[in-house]
């Protein structure tokens, strides 16, 4: 398993946030509290602590979705695939 140190850690956080054009410091305190609690927990990958992540990372930046699936098609880039 890849080890980083804080600054690695806290890069990568600041990087993939970038990544979706969420560059707030409140974006990154989300990040970094889901990163956190997902180290602490340190849980086999499953759905609900899947969602648990998804919840602290999303509960400041939009709590209409946080700790949900999406109802809806999701398309990623301009692929046209969905």
């Amino acid at each position: 398993m890849l080890k980083l140190n804080k600054e690695q850690e806290w890069e990568f956080l600041r990087e993939s946030n970038a990544i979706e054009k969420e560059n707030s410091e409140d974006a990154f305190q989300d990040a970094l509290l889901a990163w956190e609690f997902a180290k602490k927990e340190n849980k086999s990958m499953s759905e609900s602590f899947i969602l648990q992540i998804h919840k602290k990372l999303m509960e400041n930046l939009n709590p209409r979705i946080a700790g949900k699936f999406r109802d809806c098609e999701v398309s990623v880039g301009d692929s046209g695939v969905s």
